[in-house]
């Protein structure tokens, strides 16, 4: 009977890793699983992340180009101002239609 009881004792602990070890397990793969959305959501980011930065790229070349554009036509219109203010408007239009 004491044997008996001894076995049983034995068995029931093995049981009870057992159990323990099965629990474990499915941690690991919820885990893992876990692990395995969380890359996904990472590699998206990092993609989501890349298109922002050639957006921002092209809107930076962009302005760069407009500033240039807008200093280039700001000039023009200087130019075009001192011209009418030694001329007067009817001289500069003279100027133009004679060289057209």
């Amino acid at each position: 009977l004491k044997a008996a009881r001894e076995c049983q004792l034995q068995c029931s602990k093995r049981v009870s890793e057992i159990a323990n070890n099965i629990q474990q397990l499915a941690e690991i793969k919820a885990l893992k699983a876990s692990l395995s959305a969380e890359f996904v959501a990472l590699q998206t980011s990092e993609e989501i992340f890349q298109e922002l930065s050639n957006n921002l790229e092209t809107a930076e070349a962009m302005l760069r180009n407009l500033t240039h554009n807008f200093a280039a036509e700001r000039a023009a219109s200087t130019t075009a101002s001192d011209l009418a203010g030694v001329f007067g408007p009817r001289g500069v239009q003279t100027f133009i239609l004679q060289n057209a």
